[in-house]
């Protein structure tokens, strides 16, 4: 409905709408494809039924979407056909957004269908509008379009639906479109959009050359055409072209695209008129640039297996540098005093393809930025000086830190005198900035100069734009170079009290006008900075982070009054997100001084009462809770098993976030703790271990807790049974078998997405084994007979895990690790038919092989083999 006709009547007619589809939903997509169908309707009203149609078989929620997709699967298969060709010949209509409506609907349907072998003719009934009905160009344009939309939600499905006949007939037909001798714009345009969304699906036809140089001449051609949208769609194949052809481009690269190229990003009339195209130029060469940087990384991965490279680097990048560096500094500078600083503009893109230039090249890129550096640091021009700061801090991660130490160490003062003297604010904030590369990059050429840095840093948190934010950054990465709770004393020891105070007092000091835009971002930062600082300070230090555990609860307190009095939305918002900065200095300070065993009594009973109060107050859908609950996390680490005095209150709180599948990552953060608890209070935990096991095993079955939150849960099976040791006896069979239903799970080995989960999965059964097993260690010999029936299962799925070439580090520490366990606590020989597999002592040698010296999976690896000797013996 429209919205002038009112947010009521709107929302009754969608819930009319719902209940139509719900109720019948044949008749439904009968209904609504008749409206879009009929031509004697407005065009605004056929529009609306078209994406009524569409939104009626997809969603951005997985589950509403299969849902959906199932729905449409159920219909009558001749009913579905009579659909399609309605919306098949619903293209050929003059009226070009209900064309355009349809398109999506079709690929709509297309992804559903496709990949299980429906819908075979689509791709040639497309085709045969192209080539049968050649003097309609509203159904070429509108067909061009709808071959685009299909290609391009393929690509980003992952799904590879599309054989290599049909791939071959798409790029004859987009080929013919695109070319220059088509005299109608908007079906050369679509044309070229389509080709852009094919590419990944030709690469059979890129391997042939005269087809490869057929297309490449076409895209050469359209990107010297008088029209700017076609212009920039050429270029736009371009970069596609690159990114997935970059092994066949070395000949034409030569000949025209790095002339063309060039010659786009060095236009002064673009840069005035038209900057989408010196936009995709630019794009270009960082794709070059992120390509070649891949190559060099696995290359020298291989290298250091003792392989060789599998892909070579024809070094584009390195070989233009000359021509590339200097027209991207020149683009650095090509900004306005009133250029947004959100806009990603054309300085933006030049500034990024610079970092990923000096990435891929390293040191060969020193030179002639520090030549631009040096010709334009005192330029009368801001925008000069602006882009040899930007330029400065773009170089400072590539090159060898060996390179740039020295290089910082004689030029930082300079930096840090224009951070404090210049008058520009554009330059003053991209000085900042390139202060918070060096110190993220070679943070150790900062020691000389530290308190001048940190001087000017200071001064900075009261600048406007992002100043306040980079200087933060800054003290962030310092913090985090220099700290380390266990050294008396550390260079930032001098300025620690005054670093918190003024970032505090910066962050809540009054908005100024032109400081409102960023002050959000900084106030995040800076308490993020305070945080940093006391998580990593030394122990001369810790006299001011008791005073600052002091205020923060304080402030807390202060804000739980104060929330009774906020009734505007944003005003609760915001002061949601400065309840939870608050609450992770709190975990910051909770952390530091437990490491030094500095809670005391008073501190702790302080801590829980505030955090006890923010749990019963926090406002709905804000982050409060989760934030307190790390806290929590912290002060259980803190307290060890002087926790008990406050189990009972939390308790309630634990179990209900446990049972809060809707707010996942508050489950998520509750089973986590679950951990910290029981690793804290060990056998103390067991009166309430079942309400805790009964919640995590609710969550395990829920359809609507998230996928990747139930490894963590069976994990945790783990700690309750190391915990409480016998008490675990109730719940043994019930999650032994949940763990071992979980360790045959199958999925593809060829997704990344269903491997990263296939992992995490095992990671998460894995440490519940072994929780389980450390729980039976110096029980008596029957206690091991309970693990009979589950011993054959758990070494099945140790040998699949084991040698499953997609299996991550974590998972090879866990099988180690678990080996390790069991033959440490099983009784000796007992498990010596399981320890005799042909697999075990391969997989040993090879962990061995591949892990370095200092990798914490050598001791455990060096342990379980001497565990598994004895248990052999």
């Amino acid at each position: 409905m429209p919205p002038y006709l009112g947010n009521e009547r709107r929302a009754v007619a969608e819930k009319q709408i719902e209940g139509l589809r719900d109720a019948d939903f044949l008749q439904f997509v009968n209904a609504i494809c008749t409206e879009l169908v009929n031509e004697v309707n407005e065009e605004m009203v056929r529009c609306a039924a078209g994406l009524l149609l569409k939104n009626s078989l997809t969603a951005p929620d997985p589950a509403t979407r299969a849902f959906r997709e199932q729905k449409w699967r159920e219909l009558d298969f001749t009913f579905k056909t009579s659909i399609k060709n309605a919306l098949l010949s619903i293209l050929a209509t003059p009226a070009k957004q209900v064309a355009l409506t349809v398109a999506q609907i079709i690929t709509t349907i297309a992804i559903i269908e496709l990949p299980n072998g429906e819908w075979p003719d689509l791709i040639d009934s497309l085709l045969n509008n192209i080539d049968v009905v050649a003097q309609n160009n509203s159904l070429k344009e509108a067909t061009l379009n709808t071959i685009g939309y299909i290609c391009e939600s393929l690509e980003q499905e992952g799904l590879d639906s599309l054989d290599t006949t049909q791939a071959s007939k798409i790029l004859t037909a987009v080929c013919q479109g695109a070319h220059p001798s088509v005299q109608v714009i908007p079906v050369q345009l679509a044309a070229l959009k389509a080709l852009s969304n094919s590419i990944a699906f030709i690469r059979a036809n890129f391997q042939v050359e005269g087809e490869r140089n057929y297309v490449m001449q076409i895209v050469c051609e359209a990107t010297q055409s008088k029209d700017a949208d076609v212009k920039e769609s050429a270029f736009e194949c371009l970069v596609k072209i690159i990114q997935y052809y970059y092994d066949q481009m070395e000949l034409y690269m030569t000949q025209a695209l790095v002339p063309l190229t060039f010659r786009a990003m060095s236009s002064e009339v673009a840069l005035k008129e038209d900057t989408r195209v010196v936009h995709q130029a630019i794009e270009f060469w960082s794709t070059i640039c992120e390509i070649e940087f891949d190559i060099d990384a696995q290359n020298e991965d291989l290298a250091s297996s003792g392989m060789l490279p599998s892909r070579h680097n024809f070094m584009f990048s390195a070989n233009n540098i000359t021509t590339l560096l200097p027209m991207l500094l020149w683009l650095l500078a090509q900004k306005d005093a009133d250029d947004d600083e959100d806009e990603w503009n054309i300085p933006m893109a030049a500034g990024t393809c610079l970092t990923l230039l000096a990435a891929t090249v390293k040191e060969k890129i020193v030179p002639g930025v520090l030549a631009f550096v040096k010709e334009h640091f005192a330029s009368e021009d801001w925008r000069y000086q602006e882009a040899a700061m930007y330029a400065y801090g773009s170089i400072l991660d590539g090159p060898d830190p060996s390179v740039l130490r020295p290089i910082v160490e004689d030029s930082i003062m300079h930096l840090i005198t224009k951070l404090d003297t210049s008058t520009v604010i554009q330059v003053k904030d991209t000085t900042a900035w390139a202060l918070g590369r060096i110190t993220t990059s070679v943070p150790e050429a900062t020691e000389s100069n530290l308190t001048a840095l940190l001087t000017v840093i200071v001064k900075g948190f009261n600048e406007s734009q992002r100043v306040p934010s980079y200087c933060a950054w800054c003290v962030i990465n310092l913090a985090e170079h220099f700290g380390n709770p266990d050294d008396a004393t550390y260079p930032l020891s001098p300025l620690f009290g005054q670093l918190i105070q003024q970032l505090l007092a910066a962050a809540d000091s009054p908005v100024t006008p032109e400081r409102q835009k960023n002050y959000e971002a900084f106030r995040a930062a800076a308490y993020e900075a305070v945080a940093t600082l006391v998580k990593s300070c030394a122990k001369d230090c810790i006299a001011v982070v008791r005073e600052l555990a002091s205020f923060v609860l304080q402030k807390l307190d202060q804000s739980i009054e104060q929330q009774a009095s906020l009734v505007n939305y944003d005003d609760r918002a915001k002061h949601s997100e400065h309840q939870s900065n608050l609450c992770c200095v709190l975990t910051a300070i909770l952390g530091r001084l437990g490491h030094d065993k500095e809670i005391d009594q008073a501190l702790a009973n302080n801590t829980m009462t505030v955090l006890l109060k923010l749990i019963h107050t926090a406002l709905k859908n804000s982050t409060v809770l989760e934030d307190v609950f790390l806290a929590v996390s912290a002060l259980t680490h803190a307290l060890e098993s002087s926790f008990i005095v406050y189990y009972g209150q939390f308790e309630e709180h634990l179990l209900r976030a446990l049972s809060n599948h809707e707010e996942y990552q508050l489950c998520a953060i509750a089973v986590g703790l679950v951990g910290d608890i029981c690793r804290a209070l060990n056998a103390e935990i067991s009166p309430g271990a079942g309400k805790i096991m009964e919640v995590l095993l609710q969550g395990l079955l829920s359809p609507v807790l998230p996928q990747h939150i139930k490894p963590k849960i069976l994990s945790s099976f783990g700690d309750v049974a190391n915990a409480i040791g016998d008490h675990f006896d109730l719940f043994f069979e019930k999650s032994m078998k949940l763990l071992e239903q979980a360790s045959q799970t199958e999925w593809s080995p060829d997704n990344y997405q269903q491997n990263e989960y296939g992992n995490e999965l095992r990671e998460g059964v894995i440490d519940g084994y072994v929780g389980i097993v450390q729980g039976l260690r110096g029980k008596s010999p029957e206690s091991f007979q309970k693990f009979s029936p589950y011993l054959e299962g758990i070494f099945t799925f140790l040998h699949k895990a084991a040698t499953d070439p997609q299996h991550s580090r974590e998972v090879v520490k866990g099988v180690v690790g678990l080996l390790g366990d069991m033959a440490d606590i099983f009784p000796n020989g007992s498990l010596i038919v399981f320890y005799s597999a042909p697999w075990i002592d391969p997989f040993f040698a090879k962990v061995k092989e591949e892990t370095s010296a200092e990798d914490i999976t050598k001791d455990v690896l060096k342990w379980a083999r001497s565990k598994v000797k004895k248990q052999r013996a």
